[in-house]
């Protein structure tokens, strides 16, 4: 960590080396990025390393101090192959190969047979001279570097001092000011008040089909109830007795009062899927133009799984799910006040029994939807990190094979999985 210049970025860090980027660390600088990167390969303490321009997102300070503590210090032992543009780090190397292979061999002679090699290195050391200069008179930086050319034939020697990009300060001053960027995922707890389902159902049209549905329904019922008390009065109880209605007038009145239910389920049927359809399509247009039109700290925050699940599985809740709910619950609610109905001009005497059932049914609910409603919030947590996890292994399999991490992103994604699978265990179980 010191080596590779990294303590003072996690200083300024409210959470060290827990502070969390967000997802393709969008707000760590590009110079953190490959100090990282290079400290990840250190730490990994191979035999030869391979550098691909490491120093490229650095500053000179930054450069030359990471050239200086890692090349020169840790990997001292190692095998080092780097390709390079900045030629103030070639007279440490024992070989070296000029770009296109023109010359090939050690520094000094190098310098001594290539003309253009022995420009290059002067326009590059009479560069980080001037800006040396220019630093001192503006006095706007306390590190420097020293170069002294007096032995051309060696090449300048450098005074190295540590130092940190204006990219990576400005990137930690904003980590610094909004402590963790990720913020874990709340779970609602409040009630699903009345007023939310309202909302909900009233949301096509401004509820102007609803009140159509409901007495779709409400006339479906009558007319399922008509036909069936109708053949009940006039069937005889016994076979001694004669039927109430001969001839084949029951049969028409049985036939125009099926017709007439057909048409009111059809109804009905259209009418709600319309405005299933429609609800549906007002969500999914809200949700997206609130993805679209949000600012980019939204999505430096907001992991992309949770972004996913929310357009997946809880679009799918609403598209499929609740819509069927409701038309489940509006149908057992008329079809019980049916059944009272003509329970009530039958035998009136089941009201005995009906009163206590209905107030064991309601403590009963009241009891079990607590339940049921925080382990559904529950699973909702718990599906983001498993495609979030997901989608950040394939996105970095390079690195996890490269460093042989399979086994712990494979453990990792199944105790996520074993997690949501746990819950959706216990809801299917409490539902029962």
């Amino acid at each position: 960590m010191e080596a590779c210049s990294l303590k003072k970025n996690l200083e300024v860090m409210p959470f060290g080396d827990q502070t969390v980027t967000g997802e393709r660390r969008v707000n760590v600088s590009g110079g953190q990025k490959q100090r990282i990167q290079i400290a990840r390969a250190i730490y990994h303490d191979a035999d030869i390393y391979l550098f691909d321009d490491p120093f490229s997102a650095v500053d000179v300070r930054t450069g030359s101090y990471l050239f200086k503590e890692c090349l020169l210090g840790f990997l001292a032992s190692r095998t080092v192959v780097y390709v390079i543009h900045q030629v103030e780090f070639l007279p440490s190397a024992d070989f070296i190969l000029v770009r296109r292979i023109v010359e090939a061999g050690k520094y000094s002679e190098i310098l001594n047979s290539e003309a253009k090699f022995m420009e290059l290195v002067g326009a590059h050391m009479d560069d980080l001279v001037a800006q040396n200069m220019i630093e001192r008179s503006c006095g706007t930086s306390s590190n420097s570097i020293k170069v002294d050319s007096s032995d051309s034939k060696f090449g300048p020697q450098i005074t190295l001092k540590e130092g940190l990009d204006h990219e990576e300060n400005e990137k930690s001053d904003q980590i610094n000011q909004k402590g963790q960027i990720v913020q874990e995922e709340e779970r609602e707890r409040r009630k699903i008040w009345s007023t939310d389902y309202s909302k909900y159902i009233t949301m096509a049209h401004k509820g102007a089909l609803v009140p159509l549905i409901l007495m779709s329904q409400i006339l479906f019922q009558i007319l399922q109830v008509c036909s069936n008390y109708r053949i009940a009065l006039k069937s005889p109880t016994s076979d001694d007795l004669e039927p109430h209605v001969s001839g084949s007038l029951p049969i028409y009145v049985y036939v125009a009062l099926a017709v007439g239910s057909f048409a009111c389920y059809l109804i009905s049927t259209l009418l709600l899927g319309h405005v299933r359809c429609k609800t549906a399509t007002m969500l999914f247009s809200k949700m997206h133009t609130c993805i679209f039109w949000a600012p980019l700290s939204f999505f430096d925050s907001t992991p992309s799984g949770l972004i996913l699940v929310r357009a997946s599985y809880d679009q799918n809740v609403v598209d499929a799910y609740i819509p069927s709910l409701v038309a489940s619950f509006a149908f057992s609610i008329k079809e019980l006040l049916g059944i009272i109905a003509v329970m009530s001009h039958v035998a009136w005497l089941v009201f005995t029994v009906f009163d206590p059932v209905i107030a064991t049914c309601i403590w009963y609910q009241q009891h079990y939807i607590s339940t049921s409603r925080d382990i559904a919030r529950l699973i909702g947590v718990c599906e983001a990190p498993v495609i979030q996890h997901f989608a950040e292994t394939i996105s970095g399999l390079i690195s996890v094979r490269s460093f042989s991490q399979e086994k712990g992103f494979v453990d990792t994604n199944y105790n996520l999985t074993y997690d949501l699978s746990r819950l959706e265990f216990h809801s299917a179980a409490t539902m029962q």
